[in-house]
């Protein structure tokens, strides 16, 4: 078993940026740090990337593809993984649009984690710096009695989770539920985000 380290560079600048990493070994497994935040939901496998990473890889060749934001062109490299030892890597992001100078910021106002959530702390403060987001409302939501981790936040900005490029608050999605069973096949209304609220807008759900 050999070992892949990468590291990922903004081309402009030459420092290290987070992004999301998706690591396919030679016989077609996707491959992961251990301790990674993985991404939640459907399509291609991705783990969240501070700036660099390293993974046991078997031999062959090892398919590497890095995604960050929508300003970013996704940046793929193919590396030959020995048998025993390392092999390094640099993989370069490179900014294909600058919206910023333009005066439009990139955000994400619906955000929530759910019951299976284990590291919400960890997975707020990687959300924003991968997708490369200005603002991110993660928001409060009552939902039958599902226990989203996300609604241990408190409502208002969330500074722990701020820095110089990311503003990050919490939010509540005020939902008009329907009545019966979830299995009806019955929908609600709909439902419309609240944001820079001191405190949950009770009640947060209805029906």
């Amino acid at each position: 078993m050999g070992r892949l380290a990468a590291k990922i560079i903004e081309k402009a600048t030459g420092q290290p940026v987070e992004a999301r990493v998706h690591v396919l070994s030679s016989g077609g497994m996707f491959l992961h740090p251990r301790d990674a935040i993985l991404k939640v939901g459907s399509g291609l496998r991705f783990f969240y990337c501070a700036g660099e990473f390293s993974v046991d890889a078997p031999r062959g060749l090892t398919q590497v593809l890095v995604e960050r934001g929508t300003e970013y062109t996704p940046a793929t490299v193919s590396v030959y993984v020995p048998s025993a030892g390392a092999v390094t890597v640099e993989v370069e992001l490179e900014r294909w649009t600058g919206l910023s100078q333009a005066g439009w910021h990139p955000g994400n106002t619906h955000v929530h984690y759910d019951e299976n959530e284990r590291s919400p702390d960890a997975r707020l403060r990687m959300d924003p710096r991968v997708e490369d987001l200005r603002f991110t409302a993660v928001s409060i939501l009552r939902r039958w009695d599902k226990p989203y981790a996300s609604n241990a936040y408190p409502a208002g900005v969330l500074t722990e989770f701020c820095s110089d490029h990311h503003y990050v608050e919490c939010g509540e999605e005020n939902r008009h539920n329907s009545r019966n069973p979830p299995d009806s096949g019955e929908h609600g209304y709909g439902h419309v985000m609240l944001l820079r609220i001191q405190r949950a807008v009770e009640p947060v759900s209805r029906g």
